[in-house]
């Protein structure tokens, strides 16, 4: 976990998730990245992060969030996982609209038999979660999973892309 020092990732929770990855439990993972997410922007554990937050957030935080996920769930979850599915989904057109949001909740297991995950069933359905399930920014975002979390998700997504995570891992 390079880029940050030991103490401020203790502090700010990463030991604890690297922890729970390296566990491979996967559900308490994903609440600690949205404490950590919560704790690097000061928001209350009822404030949820908005796309307006976004420019806030630094890119280092995100960039070892993602090598995290990445590192210890052998490259099938994390932000570039979920990035590349999207961009998949999306396609030459670049249009990310309802029908291609459904595309893509389906295909990371957010969207099933015509329903979007609530937490009931985020409860039951991380055991054998198919790649790009987590970390779920949703959950993160506090957003309504049908519209909403659309819109803040392609903001998500955009503003990752920016950090350009892989790129300065290969510097």
């Amino acid at each position: 976990m390079g880029g940050l020092p030991d103490l401020y990732k203790l502090l700010m929770g990463y030991t604890n998730l690297e922890n729970l990855l390296t566990s491979k439990e996967w559900k308490k993972a994903d609440y600690q990245n949205i404490h950590i997410m919560r704790e690097v922007l000061s928001l209350s554990s009822n404030e949820y992060m908005s796309s307006q937050d976004l420019e806030r957030f630094p890119c280092n935080d995100l960039c070892m969030i993602n090598d995290l996920w990445m590192k210890h769930s052998d490259n099938k979850y994390g932000f570039s996982v979920q990035k590349e599915i999207y961009e998949r989904v999306c396609g030459e057109k670049k249009i990310f609209d309802s029908e291609a949001w459904c595309k893509f909740g389906k295909q990371v297991g957010w969207y099933k038999k015509g329903e979007w995950m609530d937490d009931n069933n985020y409860k039951n359905g991380w055991k054998d979660a198919p790649k790009g399930y987590f970390p779920l920014d949703g959950s993160v975002s506090g957003e309504d999973w049908k519209t909403d979390s659309k819109e803040y998700f392609c903001d998500f997504i955009s503003y990752y892309g920016k950090c350009k995570c892989e790129e300065n891992k290969k510097s």
